[in-house]
């Protein structure tokens, strides 16, 4: 028991000392890493909001005035296309030339600035011009021949050329295009510019950067895409369609001004306005409305459509084609019309060597055809067409022009004077002129005229086989 006693209190004794020797150990230091080993620490990257830069050099904000003379070559005249710009790389201001002077005036803000002349093929440029507030500075400015960008073009009407710098919005230089080559003249020598190739019929192109001067610029253009396609209906049956167009840019479904007609075959191709990726398709017709969404690809061509599917490749199958030839007259132009009789529909055809076709007509119509050409007019026939090609001579005798005047006595004037040619029923009133002009059969040998609505009818040969012929009428 004692032994067990001695040992308990050598251990608390033990743990006394050994709390009390903690408690007076110094705070150690944590082991420090090694800066190889530490994880570097990032910023923060912050964007704070940047004030507005002072005036450069101290100048004081106000406003400047500007003026100078223009110094030309020799023997160059100064012409209405002259100017000048103040640029401080972000604006532009327009100097005032007074009229019938060589000089420039501008009142701007306080600053440095670049100052540009530009005349057709001229240019003057006076760099790190410094304008101080409420003070005037003379700067003349020297021109000469400037920068000339040019090259080739693909051969296309209507192309239209431009330029301006490069980052900016501001025409430059005088452009010229002409017989596939084009060129930019009076630019800045070392300032770089973007190039506008656009027309009526071509996708608008843009080069941009190009370096003034600069030669053998080979420019391919592209014309404007095509869009192709038909619209299905039955056999032997008419084109339901009137009229085919395209919506772009939100356009108006209704708006008819710049729809197309559809011909007999119910085909179409409409050109794609430019700069266009997609387009709507309508068509339209009595009791129809088609319409089709088609991606214009960035070259070439769509695929062409088919609204209205099955889209036959002979759609005029099962029509009537009336093929027409001129029967008298002289060779050339030739115009014939065929009316359906019962109202059915209006036809026209046009030729230049006595023949023309009038298709997509339907199987069993009655028409009325009448025709005339150089010198001759065909009195109305009528035929009944049958599915394919119908073969019409169309009878024209030949015309010719009477002119001359009726003599009417002092002191009388009848109600009315007409005149006809000699077996006709068509009548020409005479104007108080009493001058004439008809035209009358080659075969008819004699005019007859009217005086007053109850008038007898009186003949008056033509002699005269010349053309036109001239009549002089005496009453």
């Amino acid at each position: 028991m004692r032994l067990c006693a001695t040992l308990a209190l050598v251990l608390v004794a033990l743990v006394v000392v050994t709390v009390k020797v903690t408690r007076r150990q110094p705070r150690r230091s944590p082991t420090p890493i090694a800066p190889e080993l530490a994880e570097p620490v990032l910023p923060v990257e912050t964007s704070p909001t940047r004030a507005p830069a002072p005036p450069a050099h101290g100048e004081s904000v106000g406003i400047a005035y500007l003026r100078g003379r223009f110094l030309f070559p020799p023997d160059v005249e100064r012409t209405s296309d002259l100017e000048v710009v103040a640029d401080d790389g972000s604006r532009r201001f327009r100097a005032l030339i007074p009229k019938g002077t060589r000089s420039y005036e501008i009142h701007l803000p306080s600053g440095r600035y670049t100052l540009i002349a530009s005349m057709e093929e001229l240019v003057g440029v006076v760099p790190d011009v410094l304008a101080r507030a409420e003070g005037t500075r003379e700067v003349d400015i020297r021109l000469a021949i400037g920068a000339t960008i040019r090259g080739k073009l693909t051969p296309l009407p209507g192309i239209v050329v431009s330029a301006v710098l490069s980052g900016r919005g501001d025409d430059a230089g005088d452009a010229d295009v002409e017989d596939g080559t084009f060129s930019i003249e009076g630019l800045i020598p070392g300032q770089r510019y973007d190039l506008t190739f656009s027309g009526a019929g071509v996708r608008t192109l843009k080069v941009t950067g190009v370096a003034a001067p600069a030669e053998g610029l080979d420019v391919a253009l592209q014309a404007r895409a095509k869009l192709r396609g038909a619209v299905g209906f039955p056999r032997g049956a008419r084109c339901p369609i009137e009229n085919v167009h395209l919506l772009a840019y939100g356009g108006d479904p209704d708006d008819d001004d710049d729809a197309d007609t559809v011909g007999t075959d119910c085909r179409f191709a409409l050109s794609v306005p430019d700069q266009t990726s997609e387009v709507t398709v309508v068509a339209r017709g009595p009791g129809w409305y088609l319409e089709q969404r088609v991606a214009i690809p960035p070259s070439g061509d769509p695929d062409p459509i088919c609204l209205n599917p099955p889209c036959r490749s002979d759609p005029l199958e099962g029509l009537a084609r009336l093929r027409l030839a001129l029967d008298g007259g002289d060779s050339g132009s030739f115009t014939a019309s065929a009316d359906e009789v019962g109202g059915g529909g209006f036809h026209s055809c046009h030729g230049t060597d006595g023949r023309c076709d009038i298709e997509g007509l339907p199987e069993g119509a009655t028409l009325s055809i009448t025709a005339s050409g150089q010198n001759c007019e065909s009195d109305p026939m009528t035929v009944t067409v049958i599915a394919g090609d119908n073969h019409v001579r169309v009878p024209c005798p030949r015309q010719r022009r009477i002119e001359g005047v009726i003599r009417i006595p002092e002191g009388e004037q009848p109600d009315r004077v007409v005149l006809r040619c000699a077996g006709s029923k068509d009548l020409h009133p005479i104007r108080k002129t009493r001058l004439f002009r008809v035209t009358c059969d080659a075969a008819a040998r004699a005019l007859e005229y009217q005086i007053g609505t109850q008038g007898i009818w009186r003949s008056v040969p033509i002699a005269s086989m010349t053309e036109p012929a001239f009549v002089d009428i005496g009453l």
